[in-house]
């Protein structure tokens, strides 16, 4: 199995010889970004202290009355 990881894109060829392959897995900037949101709470503190992400909660605005 191979992982050919990119912080841009992959072409639609790209994708479609990938697909061909089977035993090959691309990985864009979106995918990594989604993997590293769902996973970092789990990862390694050494790693996480190279990617200081820190939680910040947004209210949403409260809805008018009368609406």
């Amino acid at each position: 199995m191979s992982l050919f990881v990119t912080l841009a894109s992959f072409s639609k060829q790209a994708g479609d010889f990938a697909e061909a392959k089977g035993n090959l897995r691309l990985l864009d900037g979106d995918a990594l970004l989604d993997l590293l949101m769902e996973h970092y709470e789990g990862l390694d503190a050494r790693y996480r202290a190279e990617i200081p992400l820190k939680r910040v909660y947004i209210p949403e605005p409260a809805e008018e009355a009368g609406e």
